[in-house]
Formats: C-alpha cells, structure tokens, sequence
C-alpha cells in the first residue's frame, strides 16, 4: 500500500509519498492537498495521512482500489450481474439497436455484436437502467458501462460514498419485492477495509 503525507511546509501543504526526499506538489491549503491525493489513480489501496500544523497526525484516510474521486465527491465502484433470465422480465429497447422486444437470443455473442455499434450505452435494458437510476437518484451516481458474458451481463455504476450503504438496501428490496434472487447478483464492498497486504 503506498502512503502519502500532507504536512505543512513554510504556511503552504505539501503532499509527500512516505520516505521521498521531494513533495509530489505544494498547496495553498490543506482540503486542496486532501481533495488532490483522493483523486490519485492507483492500483492498489492507498493511505493519506493528513497532518496538523505541529506534523501531528490529523487523520488518515484510506482509499480502496474500488472508491474513485470525482468532481470533489468520493464514488465507490459497484457492479451488479443479472443472468440472462433478466431478458424475460425486461428487454432491450427498439432505440437501441431496432428488436422487437418479444426476440429471442440464441447466442449472447449475437446480442453482443449487435451492440457493438451503439452509440448510447444508456440504451443497454432501458427499463432496467431506468429503475436502477431511479433507486439511486439523480445526482448519486455515474454510470460506468455495462458488460456481457456467457451467463449474463453486468451494469456498473460509481455510487457517492455517502449514500452507497443506503441505496444498496434499497436495491436490495427492490429486488426481493421483484423476485429478482435468482436473478440479481451483487456485493455490498466493505468501506472500513482496505483487500490489499500491509
């Protein structure tokens, strides 16, 4: 896990990687350092240790490779899997890619080439992708991109961090009161542990 620091250095803040010599880049204050090291693309957990004035240690604040910051909010990556049994119960609209909703697929290869060329990737199960939006809320969420495999596909959204336990219930409701069990797949990711090695 890589660790930075955020100290005070000469009434500006300074973000450091844990035993380099030089600051990465300096700030004129602190939450532009924090807001700064969130957003740092990495591949495996990170740890930002944001100190006070006096170099004692304020907070620290671990990111998983799962969590994103984005546009001053932090996001965790969430995917859900349907099988393709979700094509009984919901169906690829015509402005997509111009079925008729009672077309059968014999091949998920097929539905996935015909796909290919779409232009709007909110097209991909309309319905579906109107009732999740609709449980997470209008600015909640970004949508990511979906995904088809043999056994079904996947929608994948960045839900923000502070309501990602709470719309995750009610997803979770809205799919036992649709009888979605069979059907729906996903796991609530732990926000309080880091899945790397100290």
């Amino acid at each position: 896990m890589k660790e930075y620091h955020i100290i005070s250095i000469d009434k500006r803040w300074a973000l450091k990687l844990r035993g380099a010599k030089r600051a990465i880049k300096l700030f004129d204050d602190r939450q532009a350092a924090i807001d700064y090291a969130k957003g740092i693309s990495h591949t495996d957990c990170i740890k930002i240790c944001v100190h006070n004035k006096d170099a004692t240690i304020n907070e620290v604040i671990i990111i998983s490779i799962f969590m994103k910051f984005i546009e001053g909010s932090m996001y965790i990556h969430q995917s859900f899997h349907f099988t393709w049994e979700m094509t009984d119960k919901t169906f690829i609209g015509s402005e997509f890619i111009g079925l008729d909703p009672k077309h059968a697929f014999d091949e998920p290869e097929a539905l996935f080439d015909m796909m290919e060329d779409a232009e709007n990737k909110d097209g991909f199960m309309p319905k579906l992708m109107a009732d999740l939006k609709g449980l997470i809320g209008d600015n909640n969420y970004i949508f990511d991109s979906y995904g088809i495999g043999e056994d079904g596909f996947d929608l994948m959204f960045y839900i923000k961090e502070i309501i990602y336990k709470y719309k995750l219930k009610v997803i979770n409701d809205w799919k036992k009161y649709n009888n979605f069990d069979r059907i729906m797949h996903f796991k609530e990711k732990k926000l309080n542990a880091c899945p790397c090695h100290y």
